[in-house]
């Protein structure tokens, strides 16, 4: 609600009903509403400049949004050999068909084109080196952290996930 004058009982009483925080601009509440306020215990604001006013509602609303979510595609990796299988944990052999794999990237395990699991790449070697990444037309291990178990011609799909805080932007 919104209005002119002096921060009445019955704006307290609107401010309690819908949760809401009452705001002052260049407007103090008598004594008797200020102990209501209080009583309620409801939230009051009180502000001189207008530019305060849009900044604290400029938060309140950037505390409602969710975060985005950015999903970065990176690379395809068809498996051609499993060297160790643990309950959790698999060392597999494959060649990189597209883009790049990388340490600590996510992957989606895909057998016949569809979705059998997720995990992530927790080790990567070229030959016998540990490298951080291997590229298009590499042949690398892999160790992947997964509860699916992989198997010869599986695809891994690997992507990194990362999310952003969205932001309000007031524009002129």
């Amino acid at each position: 609600g919104k209005g002119l004058g002096h921060i009445t009982e019955n704006d307290v009483t609107k401010a309690e009903g819908a949760g809401a925080t009452i705001i002052g601009f260049n407007v103090r509440p008598s004594p008797t509403v200020e102990a209501m306020i209080r009583d309620k215990n409801l939230h009051f604001n009180h502000y001189r400049v207008i530019y305060d006013v849009i900044n604290w509602v400029k938060e309140e609303l950037e505390k409602m949004l969710d975060q985005e979510k950015i999903v970065t595609e990176l690379g395809i990796m068809k498996i051609l050999a499993i060297f160790r299988r643990e309950r959790t944990n698999m060392i597999v052999g494959g060649r990189v068909e597209l883009g790049k794999i990388m340490k600590n990237a996510l992957v989606r395990i895909k057998r016949d084109k569809l979705l059998i699991g997720t995990g992530k790449i927790i080790g990567c070697k070229v030959g016998q080196q540990d490298v951080k990444d291997a590229i298009e037309g590499t042949e690398c291990g892999v160790q992947v952290e997964a509860k699916e178990k992989i198997e010869i011609g599986d695809v891994l799909e690997v992507y990194s996930d990362e999310s952003k805080v969205r932001k309000i932007i007031f524009l002129d």
